[in-house]
């Protein structure tokens, strides 16, 4: 058995979650898999990708109190590895559970992209396009301490069986189709005040909104469309066909999170943004290495909806540019990142 541990949430998204499900959904095609969440939030969505699911019903924020029912869970089933993936993991926490861990012969597999400690753990692993860049640092953080095993780099970014292998994109001339991911949860309303942006204005683009499942703005934004004559916006829930999708489409309008790798994976040129303080490396590394236009930090942007249109405009009638970004993006990700974390951590 293998075993998952991540939350999500409306304050700090579906992230977690979703990144944890698709080396879940690999690793159940010859493994039995549980999947635990502080919570019941996406209890359906981790079932629905036919993976069991337990809860501990504790706080999302507070893991050290979760230590006991953990003992208990790594004692009863006795897991060959245990995946955990918190930004509000502690030292002590980790260190408790790898403890146990190593008392059954567990190994512990810690997601990261923030560097703020040297976890405890077997496997160490940070997907993000400036993980390759940050070896030196994570062997610092470990200085006169034992290291876990690195896989760094979008090679191994966890993305589901539809973005494997994805054919060559013709890159057209001319960009009708916009595809428009602000996350799961999306706080800060962005679809919302997008699609009340594009009703007051007259866009060329045909725009196709992936909206969460925990979007509280579905309704108002639905509302919005049903209302406009200009019938150039479609919304897109539970979508089961993404990797289609957004090969269909010409650019790409996104949250610098994990959605970034299955648009690498589609070479989809990307026009990406922040929105939390943990997406800033990725942000800056995909406009460092040419892989998508960054485009800045909502939070500190006062006319962001109108600079976010403005780079749409430019970045669309630069064909060789857009030929540039599908290219660069196809050499980094090939979406069989799932498979090559759990050939690592279990290779023998």
């Amino acid at each position: 058995m293998i075993i998952f541990r991540a939350d999500g949430n409306s304050r700090i998204g579906s992230g977690h979650v979703m990144r944890c499900l698709s080396i879940a959904r690999e690793a159940s095609k010859s493994e039995d898999v549980l999947f635990f969440s502080a919570d019941c939030n996406f209890e359906k969505t981790i079932r629905d990708a036919g993976i069991a699911f337990k809860t501990f019903n504790t706080r999302y924020d507070q893991l050290e109190d979760e230590l006991p029912q953990m003992y208990k869970l790594l004692l009863e089933n006795n897991p060959s590895g245990l995946f955990i993936d918190s930004y509000f993991v502690t030292e002590k926490y980790l260190s408790e559970v790898k403890k146990t861990c190593s008392k059954i012969g567990c190994k512990l597999i810690y997601i990261d992209d923030m560097l703020s400690f040297p976890y405890p753990c077997d496997y160490l692993v940070n997907y993000n396009i400036f993980g390759l860049d940050k070896k030196e640092e994570y062997k610092k953080l470990y200085c006169g301490k034992s290291n876990p095993e690195f896989l760094l780099g979008p090679l191994y970014a966890p993305l589901r069986d539809e973005f494997r292998d994805v054919p060559l994109r013709f890159v057209n001339s001319r960009v009708e189709n916009i595809l428009v991911s602000t996350g799961g949860t999306d706080s800060e309303h962005i679809a919302l005040k997008m699609v009340e942006e594009i009703n007051r204005s007259s866009s060329k683009y045909h725009f196709h909104f992936i909206i969460g499942s925990k979007n509280n703005d579905f309704d108002q934004i639905k509302n919005i469309i049903n209302k406009s004559d200009r019938n150039n916006v479609v919304l897109h829930r539970n979508i089961r066909n993404m990797a289609e999708l957004m090969s269909k489409c010409d650019i790409a309008i996104s949250a610098a999170g994990s959605t970034l790798y299955e648009l690498c994976a589609t070479q989809t040129p990307t026009l990406t943004y922040v929105l939390a303080d943990n997406q800033i490396l990725g942000a800056k590394g995909f406009n460092e290495h040419s892989i998508g236009i960054y485009i800045g930090d909502y939070r500190y942007k006062a006319d962001f909806i109108q600079a976010l249109f403005y780079e749409l405009d430019v970045l669309a009638a630069n064909e060789n540019l857009r030929k540039k970004l599908a290219s660069n993006m196809k050499e980094i990700v090939d979406g069989n990142g799932a498979v090559r974390i759990l050939k690592e951590v279990f290779a023998d």
